[in-house]
């Protein structure tokens, strides 16, 4: 082969490359996009990260708080459900509610900061406002 096919296919490849640029570029744009134009789905308990509900978790989960919690979140029909899944294993009953709790078309994390606030939990609020921007 000569440099001149080695040159050209090297041109190709560039392109390639600035496109897919382009494109990833462009999804990225249209996913904050849609989320600017729909605030309540940045407020969505599905956006609140793994490493924060593991410490929410270890918060609640001593004590047995995630019951109190549940209650200030309305979700008290769910409290003996989920003492049932926790108990005799390892299963956190705080992230096992607030995995319910994203299920409900009214959660969110500013109404589970609220809720913390209520109890002053400190720590907790901390932790959210720490991980989330409103």
């Amino acid at each position: 082969m000569y440099i001149a096919d080695y040159v050209i296919r090297l041109s190709l490849l560039f392109r390639a490359c600035d496109r897919l640029r382009e494109y990833i570029t462009q999804l990225f744009s249209d996913r904050r996009t849609e989320w600017d134009r729909n605030p309540k789905l940045s407020d969505s308990v599905c956006n609140l990260d793994y490493l924060t509900r593991i410490r929410v978790s270890k918060i609640f989960d001593d004590q047995s708080k995630w019951q109190r919690l549940a209650q200030q979140l309305d979700c008290d029909h769910m409290i003996e459900l989920i003492a049932i899944c926790s108990a005799g294993d390892d299963s956190s009953p705080t992230m096992i509610l607030l995995d319910q709790f994203e299920q409900l078309d009214d959660s969110s994390i500013s109404r589970l900061r609220e809720a913390m606030n209520r109890m002053e939990e400190e720590e907790g609020v901390k932790l959210i406002d720490s991980r989330y921007v409103y």
